[in-house]
């Protein structure tokens, strides 16, 4: 059985493992970075990583400076699940278990750009997670 966690915890929220964000038009790399360890992978089986961004619920949010957090604003559609691939393309279990699962190339915005970008939304909540395929 094999097992895939955040390797820069320390960079997340304590406890949550949840982070704001910044997204804008403009390409921005994500911080704090999405980084992975990962244990128990055959070591001879080949496997490509993806990274997984997918909205939370179907609300858009607003922060309130008076409360000091984000809270549901209005109703947004339903979007499916966005997928990034490492940039280390196929690579062998012994290679993923010793190295980690690395998005050094990966950009955020809220427009489509030419190479290594994940659109998403302004204003919604989404969760991450690491995928072997």
């Amino acid at each position: 059985m094999f097992q895939i966690t955040v390797s820069n915890e320390n960079e997340w929220t304590p406890k949550s493992n949840v982070c704001e964000i910044l997204v804008s038009n403009r390409r921005l790399r994500p911080s704090p970075r999405f980084e992975y360890k990962a244990f128990g992978l055959s070591e001879d089986t080949e496997y490509r990583m993806y990274l997984k961004l997918e909205t939370t619920d179907g609300n858009r949010y607003k922060f309130y400076k008076e409360r000091g957090n984000w809270n549901p604003h209005s109703v947004a559609e339903e979007k499916e699940p966005i997928l990034m691939q490492s940039c280390h393309g196929f690579q062998s279990g012994g290679f993923w278990n010793e190295n980690g699962i690395q998005f050094k190339n990966l950009f955020l915005s809220t427009k489509e750009h030419k190479t290594a970008t994940m659109v998403v939304e302004s204003l919604r909540q989404m969760e991450a997670s690491e995928k072997p395929y």
